[in-house]
């Protein structure tokens, strides 16, 4: 399977290292606790933490480290920057692209964190059936359709009735 470099470096700092940067380690078990439970909060909590050292320890020079400053003091301003920094870093260090894919990536064993981002999708479907159990389901059909373009007004779910 090929790694989206940029997509993936986009994932890290948006999805990780600005909420990271900006609220904190501890303050996002916190934040998340009230929406997600505290054990998955938690999980979210150290899988971040384990996404800023990854990253973070890729940036060794001085001018690198200054980069990371720059990023911490000013997080949503310099996410662009870090990304084009983190995708080269990626596209000179195979192992490193790896290594942060499989973070982020990784599914959780118990099923207790859900999430889901598509990226450049004509047509994309998630059904989220947590808490069902389906084990014993035979001929089973999940299905949903929202028509409409969401970058012209509001798009409006479409009704069978």
């Amino acid at each position: 399977m090929t790694i989206d470099l940029m997509a993936l470096a986009a994932t890290a700092v948006t999805s990780f290292l600005v909420p990271y940067v900006k609220i904190g380690a501890e303050k996002i078990v916190e934040a998340f606790s009230s929406r997600m439970g505290e054990q998955t909060a938690d999980k979210l909590s150290d899988l971040t933490g384990k996404v800023w050292s990854t990253v973070t320890g890729a940036f060794q020079s001085p001018k690198e480290q200054t980069t990371l400053e720059l990023f911490k003091e000013n997080p949503d301003e310099m996410q662009e920057m870090l990304i084009k920094k983190l995708h080269e870093k990626l596209s000179q260090d195979a192992t490193l692209a790896q290594s942060l894919s499989e973070l982020i990536n990784k599914p959780v064993a118990d099923g207790s964190m859900t999430g889901a981002q598509i990226m450049q999708a004509g047509i994309a479907g998630i059904a989220d059936l947590r808490n069902a159990n389906l084990a014993n389901a035979q001929n089973l059909t999940i299905a949903g359709v929202i028509q409409g373009d969401p970058t012209v007004g509001s798009a409006k779910p479409k009704s069978n009735g």
